[in-house]
């Protein structure tokens, strides 16, 4: 796939193995590095890409950051599919075959396919997957729609704890 290309976010103790690898392949003019995204221009940011891959998995010692990315939201939201594993809480956030692909953790096969299946898909299919993705978040994840059930769940916790104490 010549026409493709990849932006790598973040920075950590694999950078520069990252970067010097990106050099020995030649690949440079293919592969671009950003140590930092500003959140509040995430969201315009992310609308120059087409599939945002996020493969998380637990460390060697079993840590995690643990829950769910938010940034996998936002991608969605701009109606961007994911490609993610099904580490800690994604699987909440995306839903597998609808909104993007979900690979097991360290699968490096099946992250793989699913990135070549993205390249190779019809553009129907993708535009399927694009509005799937930011109709999953907008349907299952707005602030007023979720603040909405927390204050729900608070009146019942407190209708609760009254007639604890009664």
């Amino acid at each position: 796939y010549p026409e493709m290309s990849l932006t790598l976010v973040g920075k950590g103790p694999l950078l520069e193995d990252m970067k010097k690898l990106v050099e020995d392949l030649g690949v440079e003019n293919k592969v671009s590095f950003e140590p930092f995204i500003d959140y509040a221009l995430l969201s315009e940011y992310l609308r120059d890409f087409e599939v945002f891959i996020h493969p998380s998995c637990y460390s060697e010692q079993r840590d995690c950051e643990g829950g769910a990315p938010v940034v996998l939201l936002d991608a969605q939201a701009t109606g961007m599919p994911v490609i993610a594993t099904t580490h800690c809480d994604i699987p909440a956030e995306v839903v597998d075959g609808e909104t993007g692909k979900l690979t097991d953790e360290k699968d490096i096969p099946a992250l793989t396919k699913a990135i070549i299946e993205f390249c190779a898909m019809p553009q129907e299919a993708y535009h399927e997957y694009a509005l799937s993705a930011r109709a999953h978040v907008v349907e299952n994840f707005s602030v007023r729609q979720n603040a909405g059930l927390n204050l729900e769940t608070y009146k019942k916790v407190l209708v609760k704890k009254t007639n604890y104490l009664s």
